[in-house]
């Protein structure tokens, strides 16, 4: 908003329907003469980015002859950019013939939406006493509640004891699968080899991918019904 008269305060308001309304009022300089008097350059924002997730933006207008130097993102066509999220923005304005300004602008809050991490397990393998289990992560923190993570497996199962795999994206992002023990590894037995994706959401149900490599039949049971496919 350029071009506004000395002398003239003006009240910027924003509506959403026409009801709910946010406003604020500028109260005009006395005075434009002295050039280092009044700030070279005003602020606003900051506001949370659409397209880079995770980073804030701060929009700014500068006197002419002004130049900005900013601590973090980049500074463009009236907009600074790419400034992480809790990352404070220390702004720097220089004008000929004028000491430099800095101007500390509160960090921005833009928390990250929750992508939960694709974690697949294969069936369990009997190593004796113990068993292990195979699986595919697209995030590299995995956690098991038995055994130890082993690249892409966990070991020392002991049998008998179900395992519980955790991949985590993030604070509070997680996906989480288990698999059931073998009842027992000295039976002469080749189990099928079947993996199980975690569920993914379709309207009010959901669906689970699944392979079966070799021999073997697939069954599905539910709470309440028991499916063969």
């Amino acid at each position: 908003m350029t071009n506004i008269a000395i002398g003239t305060n003006v009240i910027i308001s924003a509506s959403i329907n026409g009801s709910c309304v946010s406003s604020h009022t500028v109260v005009s300089p006395v005075s434009c003469t002295n050039v280092c008097e009044n700030p070279a350059i005003t602020l606003s924002g900051p506001v949370c980015s659409t397209s880079a997730v995770g980073t804030y933006v701060v929009n700014y207008t500068l006197v002419s002859g002004a130049t900005i130097q900013v601590s973090s993102g980049t500074a463009l066509n009236g907009v600074v950019s790419g400034v992480a999220s809790g990352v404070p923005l220390s702004v720097t304005v220089s004008l000929a013939g004028c000491a430099d300004k800095v101007i500390l602008v509160p960090a921005g809050s833009c928390a990250v939406p929750c992508q939960k991490p694709t974690l697949t397990l294969a069936s369990p393998v009997c190593n004796g006493s113990t068993y292990s289990v195979s699986f595919y992560s697209s995030v590299a923190s995995v956690t098991a509640n038995a055994g130890q993570v082993v690249g892409n497996s966990i070991t020392g199962i002991p049998v008998g004891t179900a395992v519980s795999v955790t991949a985590t994206a993030g604070a509070g992002c997680v996906e989480v699968q288990s698999v059931a023990s073998p009842a027992s590894c000295t039976v002469s037995c080749t189990a099928p080899d079947l993996s199980v994706g975690q569920p993914i959401c379709n309207g009010n149900t959901y669906s689970v991918s699944y392979s079966l490599n070799g021999p073997g039949s697939v069954s599905v049971m539910g709470e309440r019904s028991w499916v063969t496919r």
